[in-house]
């Protein structure tokens, strides 16, 4: 089947003051079409994060990775630190 979204070490950083809280440490995954996706894991670990990246909602810094969505190559977060 044909991936729809992928992503290549995702990454995204908080800063607090002078302290950087690492929230999503490279995320990779692909997404298939016709596949049904869920994230897993326990309070805290990034779940709505990586999801909020993946939706742009944190299109901004502290950002870095790759991610594709349909095709479409989010080339400006790889940039992003």
């Amino acid at each position: 089947m044909k991936p729809i979204m992928q992503t290549y070490q995702l990454k995204k950083n908080f800063y607090a003051q002078r302290n950087a809280v690492e929230a999503v440490k490279c995320v990779n995954l692909e997404v298939n079409e016709r596949e049904i996706f869920g994230f897993l894991g326990p309070n805290g670990a990034g779940k709505i994060t990586t999801l909020r990246m993946l939706t742009t909602y944190y299109f901004t810094a502290h950002r870095r990775g790759e991610s594709i969505c349909s095709g479409l190559f989010d080339q400006n977060a790889v940039s992003q630190g």
